[in-house]
Formats: C-alpha cells, structure tokens, sequence
C-alpha cells in the first residue's frame, strides 16, 4: 500500500517538471487557459491541472510546389518556392505551428 503511494506521488510530482529546449519556448496553459510563456530550462507547473505546449523558436523552412501554372499568354510553367519563417512571440507561434499546407 506504501509503495503504490509513494509511486502515486513520485508520478505527479515528476508530471510537474517541464524540460523545454534553448531553441523552444513552453506556452503554459491552465485549465485550457493560456497563462504564460515558459523560458528554455527546467520549469515547474501545477500537475494535473496544466498543459505547456513547445514552440519551436528556430528557423523553419518548407517547399511549395505548384505544377502547370498557365500565365496570360497561355505558356506552361512549373513554379517551386521554399518559406522561410521564425516565430518570434511565442504566444503567436502556436498557431503558426499547427498549420498545415495541403497540396
């Protein structure tokens, strides 16, 4: 019995440590509520109750290709692009990393 709460404890006190990366910032969310920004480290938040979600700080890039466009003049082309993009506030960036780009 002393050993399943000892276990019990030991797993909500280590849900309370947040690890984020130096190229991540932590978007800390209480409740389903944003409540702040998280630096690189090791944070601690409320267990159970809290959510940080990571936000990727670096540079990201992706292609986008687009094949047979017609221009005005009725010629055919290939037109391929690479975005490169950095989120800079973080409580911004989550939006910007749940995108996605669809063919």
């Amino acid at each position: 019995m002393v050993i399943v709460l000892v276990v019990i404890v030991l797993a909500v006190v280590s849900s309370a440590i947040v690890f984020i990366k130096p190229n991540e910032q932590g978007l800390y969310f209480r409740l389903g509520r944003f409540v702040g920004v998280l630096p690189p480290g090791m944070s601690f938040t409320a267990p159970i109750v809290s959510e940080v979600k990571r936000v990727d700080t670096s540079l990201q890039s992706f292609t986008l290709s687009f094949d047979d466009i017609l221009s005005s003049d009725n010629m055919r082309f290939a037109l391929t692009m690479k975005v490169h993009y950095k989120v800079t506030d973080a409580k911004y960036g989550i939006a910007v990393s749940t995108v996605e780009i669809s063919p």
